[in-house]
Parts: structure tokens; C-alpha cells; sequence
């Protein structure tokens, strides 16, 4: 048997040290609204390492590399939606499947 408080507190404490997984399903939820009309439009956030890093897929090569141009804009936009990511930083990754979601 653990105290409830002890169960409380490590409830927390799991909860604190994975805090980007939250932020994750966030920028998933929105991502399409934001970036409507753009080149991240078409990508997914797939993860935030622990460096603060969001790894975006990107479908075809081409997406890749025009986001990566415009990497710091997208980000501006992230920040303003989601102010306590200010250590974020941006890497893409391309998918090799022809899924579409």
C-alpha cells in the first residue's frame, strides 16, 4: 500500500518531467488552424526531444526544404500561440510513406 499522498506526488513529479508530451498533443491539435494557407500546413509535429527540439514530418522533399527557409517564421507563430515555448527549436524529418493524414 502507498500513502495517497505519495501516489499524489508521483503523479505530479511524472507529470512534470514529461511535460512535452502534453505539449505535443497541443500543437497537434492546432497545428492545421495555424498554419493554414502555408507550407506547414502540410507537415505533422511528430516530437519534441529533450533538447526542446520539434521534429516536424514532412511529406516530400520539397515541403522539407521550404519550411527549413522558413524555420524562425514558424516559430514566431508557435510562440505566439504557445508563449511558455520559447526554447523550441525546429528540425524536420521526411517520410518515406505515402500515408496522408
Amino acid at each position: 500500500m502507498v500513502p495517497l499522498s505519495a501516489a499524489c506526488q508521483s503523479l505530479i513529479n511524472k507529470q512534470q518531467k514529461n511535460p512535452d508530451d502534453n505539449t505535443l498533443d497541443q500543437l497537434k491539435s492546432h497545428w492545421a488552424q495555424w498554419f493554414r494557407g502555408t507550407d506547414f500546413e502540410h507537415l505533422q509535429p511528430a516530437r519534441i526531444d529533450s533538447n526542446h527540439t520539434l521534429w516536424l514530418y514532412a511529406p516530400n522533399a520539397i515541403l522539407r526544404q521550404k519550411a527549413q527557409l522558413k524555420c524562425e517564421n514558424a516559430l514566431k507563430i508557435i510562440r505566439i500561440h504557445y508563449p511558455s515555448l520559447t526554447a523550441i527549436q525546429c528540425t524536420f524529418s521526411l517520410v518515406k510513406t505515402n500515408q496522408s493524414s
